[in-house]
């Protein structure tokens, strides 16, 4: 099952320096963890339930690790979601409505 962690800072309201340095953080450990980048969602063949609490450790993890935030690193979070990929539609492609499979 692939589920994805969708990760948007807040860069209206944080520098964009700060933003940057978290967001390579993130995602930088999402990826050291099993997740694969796809676009700004971050995937893994897991459960949800497992992704989504992996997530939350690296995120907590990359806190750990930098010094200097003058918030919490959620602070700095726009959108911190995760998401069941499995009844996701692709607008990039064809319609799947006029496939129509042939049996002989």
């Amino acid at each position: 099952m692939r589920y994805g962690i969708i990760i948007n800072l807040d860069y209206e309201n944080h520098s964009y320096d700060v933003c940057h340095i978290l967001w390579t953080a993130v995602r930088d450990s999402l990826l050291e963890v099993g997740f694969r980048q796809e676009g700004r969602i971050f995937t893994a063949n897991m459960s949800g339930d497992k992704a989504c609490e992996l997530a939350k450790h690296v995120v907590d993890s990359v806190e750990e690790r930098l010094v200097g935030l003058d918030d919490h690193i959620h602070d700095y979070w726009k959108e911190f979601y995760g998401v069941d990929l499995a009844h996701t539609v692709n607008l990039l492609l064809p319609s799947t409505d006029g496939i129509q499979v042939d049996e002989d």
